[in-house]
């Protein structure tokens, strides 16, 4: 079993947003920026989207997207300004 296996064996089927940025450590806004931009995959139903737990797993394990705080990225945004 790997470490990722282990950090996700406990966790229900399907998070939150609040759960994936308390999980990853990260804001909620920047979870919904991640689900906005495609890099982490979820569903939205009305106002609210809902993760699944195995696809984010999928997702860190491709290291995939670059997952990381969103404000991390001030370099970039510092040109558009």
């Amino acid at each position: 079993m790997s470490h990722l296996d282990k950090f996700f064996e406990n966790l229900p089927e399907r998070l939150d947003v609040k759960d994936v940025a308390e999980l990853l450590g990260v804001s909620i806004q920047g979870v919904y920026a991640w689900l906005r931009n495609g890099t982490v995959p979820g569903y939205q139903i009305g106002r609210s989207w809902f993760i699944l737990r195995d696809e984010l797993k999928e997702v860190l394990e491709a290291g995939r997207g670059g997952l990381g705080p969103q404000d991390s990225d001030s370099d970039s945004d510092s040109d558009s300004e």
